[in-house]
């Protein structure tokens, strides 16, 4: 009867304790995957903006000119 108890508390150690590792191990897996794309995720903002100055610094010079020339324009006589 003891034997026979003490196998049964055994093998309800041996689930609990291969259900708690499956958990834990799940877990670890899911948070190493998570990392992952949240690095994969920040590399492509990053290259995102980078992207966004590059058409920045194309884009600037020539509205400012549009605008110097809008104000040259409206600060002129024959145009008033």
């Amino acid at each position: 009867m003891k034997q026979s108890i003490l196998k049964y508390l055994l093998q309800v150690f041996l689930i609990v304790f291969s259900v708690v590792l499956g958990l834990y191990l799940s877990e670890r897996i899911e948070d190493r995957k998570n990392a992952r794309d949240a690095k994969q995720l920040l590399s492509k903002i990053k290259s995102e903006l980078n992207e966004n100055k590059k058409l920045l610094d194309q884009w600037v010079p020539y509205h400012g000119e549009v605008v110097r020339t809008i104000d040259s324009l409206s600060n002129d006589e024959k145009y008033q």
